[in-house]
């Protein structure tokens, strides 16, 4: 080999190499280094450098959330692996269009790209990447709240990750059951298996999974009511990801450090966390974390009575979510453009070999995507002139935002005025959109009976509990929830039928009870529950929401009278 040939490949070696153990720490740097990488093996016609720079490149592109960007370069990469039959870059490169998708919600093309790069891993041998597309299946199902098929997959790539002792993926595979756990609010199986992950991430000396890991046991110990211990783990967890200089992990324990700071009264402190997290979010860009701090801000403030703070940060919250959504529509564009060459590419490689029926199959997909194409680009329009709209109400928005933006201090949720407003504005959307408007009334059952044994202090803490897990429990956006007053709670559904509501009632009751909170004065049960009345009508000039708030009432009041921990209905 010529010298000066050898001397670039060993460059584009170490190039790809130093990007690939940045593309999470700092992925402008990574995509940078591949990009330097690309342009020397592009050089040499250096095929191997090519597809493994468009493969780092893409890892880049999913740190820095650019996900159409990273399956264009990823397709570029499975092309020149495949064409030199490279077994391993092909699997990568099938792993990551397989995590494109997954991160725009595509679960079913997810699903087929982890399951071809699977098969090659199976037929193969190669098990450290079964362990890790096995591990990408399965958070599929947890984010399709699929639990038990999730734990599956999970458990299938930790013993393959133990039997080749591949403890990198261990310590995230024991992670991501850790979630599973946490999620079904079983706290000490969560905990175990974080601290069985924790100490992986000690050994291996991966300071990025042990700071997570940290964060997320400071949110076990914080949910059970054990603060020295939260805020411990908190802290070393803020310490080790400043000293990795990761600063996507650092925003979580800053948010989490606020909110812990403002519920326990130290509400300066709190601010001060959080303007902090806001800080490194746009050192990294990540504006979905920045709006959605700016709202929590906005919510505090104004729940403190500082109103011109708290419309501050309802602005800025309004600017940086339009431009989130548009950067969002932005990238399900690219998406579909991709999508589109894609098939325009498989078209021309496949036309000379494609019967005619076949042919016309491929067309009509083809203009069927061209479609979508200019759909998409419509609905880009139609949302920047909303959001010009949203901007000349932001004088509107600043009279109303007192009633939008109380909270009760005790829960955390919003209060019985904040639900007044939200009942009356929900009624009144859908009576003009023509569709269901759904009510549940709630009550934490022999509520006076746990305060007289337990104390106020433990009972506010049960209220919290309540809460918090009835508002967690709720998925859709609209859905709305209220502390009524005293240990009643309202929850509002728009767009919601009968049938599904009661539904989502009978879930409810049961989440409550799975808490297991003693309470050893109830006559029904050793355990908190609660009990619901839930009432659907289609809202019409002709009715009022008083009328559908009177008959979930009634229907709380049927479930106490026949024995409590229960649901009742009625559609009226």
């Amino acid at each position: 080999m010529d010298s000066k040939i050898e001397e670039f490949q060993n460059r584009i070696e170490q190039l790809n190499s130093a990007a690939n153990n940045m593309a999470l720490n700092d992925p402008k740097k990574a995509l940078s280094l591949s990009e330097e990488a690309l342009e020397l093996s592009t050089r040499i016609k250096f095929d191997y450098g090519i597809a493994t720079s468009y493969l780092i490149m893409g890892y880049a592109y999913r740190s820095l959330s650019r996900y159409s960007e990273c399956m264009e370069v990823m397709l570029k990469a499975f092309d020149i692996f495949d064409k030199i039959g490279d077994q391993d870059g092909i699997m990568r490169s099938l792993n990551m269009l397989g995590a494109s998708y997954f991160y725009f919600g595509r679960y079913e093309q997810a699903l087929e790209y982890f399951n071809k790069s699977l098969r090659i891993a199976i037929s193969t041998n190669l098990e450290t990447l079964q362990s890790s597309i096995l591990n990408n299946i399965g958070e599929i199902n947890r984010e399709l709240q699929k639990y038990e098929e999730a734990l599956e997959y999970y458990y299938k790539a930790l013993m393959i990750s133990e039997k080749t002792g591949y403890k990198e993926n261990s310590g995230i595979i024991l992670m991501n059951i850790g979630h599973i756990f946490n999620s079904l609010n079983r706290d000490e199986e969560a905990l175990d298996y974080y601290n069985r992950s924790l100490d992986i991430s000690k050994e291996l000396g991966d300071k990025v999974t042990e700071g997570e890991t940290l964060n997320r046991i400071g949110e076990i110990q914080e949910k059970m009511d054990r603060d020295e211990l939260a805020l411990a783990y908190y802290y070393q967890s803020m310490n080790i990801l400043e000293e990795c200089e990761n600063k996507f992990y650092q925003i979580e324990v800053l948010i989490n450090l606020g909110e812990f700071y403002i519920k326990r009264g130290e509400y300066n402190k709190g601010v001060d966390f959080l303007h902090r997290s806001i800080d490194i979010a746009g050192e990294i860009s990540d504006n979905r974390k920045i709006y959605s701090i700016h709202l929590s801000l906005a919510n505090y403030f104004s729940s403190r009575g500082d109103y011109p703070s708290a419309l501050h940060h309802y602005t800025k919250y309004h600017e940086i979510e339009k431009q989130v959504t548009n950067e969002n529509l932005g990238e399900k564009l690219k998406m579909i453009t991709v999508e589109y060459k894609v098939d325009q590419i498989e078209k021309e490689s496949e036309i000379y070999r494609l019967k005619n029926i076949e042919l016309k199959r491929v067309n009509d997909k083809l203009e069927e995507k061209a479609q979508l194409l200019a759909i998409a680009n419509e609905r880009l329009k139609d949302e920047v002139s909303k959001r010009k709209e949203l901007q000349k109400h932001l004088e509107e928005v600043n009279k109303k935002l007192e009633v939008l933006s109380s909270v009760d201090e005790l829960t955390g949720i919003p209060n019985r005025r904040n639900f007044n407003y939200t009942l009356k504005k929900e009624w009144n959307r859908c009576m003009r959109e023509e569709v269901p408007l759904s009510i549940m009334v709630i009550d934490v059952d022999f509520f006076k009976c746990f305060n007289d044994n337990y104390g106020h202090i433990h009972g506010d803490r049960c209220l919290r509990k309540v809460a918090r897990t009835l508002r967690n429990t709720l998925k859709r956006a609209s859905d709305f929830i209220g502390r009524y007053g005293g240990e009643e709670f309202c929850i509002v559904l728009p767009n919601a039928d009968h049938q599904g509501s009661l539904i989502l009632a009978e879930h409810l009751r049961r989440k409550v009870e799975s808490l297991k909170i003693i309470h050893e004065d109830s006559s029904i049960s050793s355990y908190i529950t609660i009990s619901l009345g839930v009432a659907t009508i289609l809202p019409s000039k002709e009715s009022n929401y008083h009328d559908l708030l009177n008959a979930a009432d009634k229907e709380l009041y049927k479930s106490k009278n026949n024995g409590r921990n229960m649901v009742s209905g009625i559609e009226l």
